[in-house]
């Protein structure tokens, strides 16, 4: 007998990193001027946030991503919440 065909997934992660940028968009990269020095105002910032994140921040669409995703479910949640709570004073009514 032969075993059923076992497929293998590999998630590839940081699949843009400074190890796999080509030459050119490296070049690129560092004539690039730098950002502004916002941290340097991070003490005065009542959050304790760091102020140059407001400016450049690489987790910024995963962020922006995960909290959609979040409020997608928690929608979901409450709209399956009132459907059994409208379900039962369907059914109350009728009684």
């Amino acid at each position: 007998m032969r075993k059923a065909f076992k497929g293998s997934t590999i998630q590839d992660q940081q699949v843009v990193s400074r190890t796999s940028i080509l030459n050119p968009v490296m070049e690129m990269y560092q004539q690039c001027d730098k950002p502004p020095p916002l941290n340097i105002l991070t003490p005065y910032r009542d959050d304790k946030k760091d102020g140059l994140k407001f400016y450049t921040d690489p987790s910024y669409f995963f962020n922006l991503w995960k909290e959609k995703m979040l409020q997608a479910t928690e929608n979901k949640r409450k709209e399956k919440r009132r459907q059994k709570v409208s379900g039962c004073v369907c059914v109350c009514l009728a009684v």
